[in-house]
């Protein structure tokens, strides 16, 4: 599903924007879901990936379900 710019849509009557899908060969660039939370926790979870960021590494499956859902 290849979008142009020209067909993305802002929805601004409740101050929402739609996220972008962005497509290339190589790579989907979309908004997070909610079935991403165990690759989203296993990455948070190391605190080598973490270290730089201004949270504390993950500890429970939770904390990644709410950064998507927030």
């Amino acid at each position: 599903m290849n979008k142009t710019l020209d067909e993305m849509t802002l929805k601004r009557g409740n101050n929402l924007m739609s996220f972008p899908i962005l497509e290339t060969e190589r790579l989907i660039l979309r908004q997070l879901r909610l079935e991403d939370a165990i690759e989203l926790f296993d990455y948070f979870s190391k605190d080598e990936v973490t270290e730089f960021y201004d949270l504390d590494s993950f500890t429970d499956m939770k904390q990644a379900e709410e950064l998507i859902e927030n």
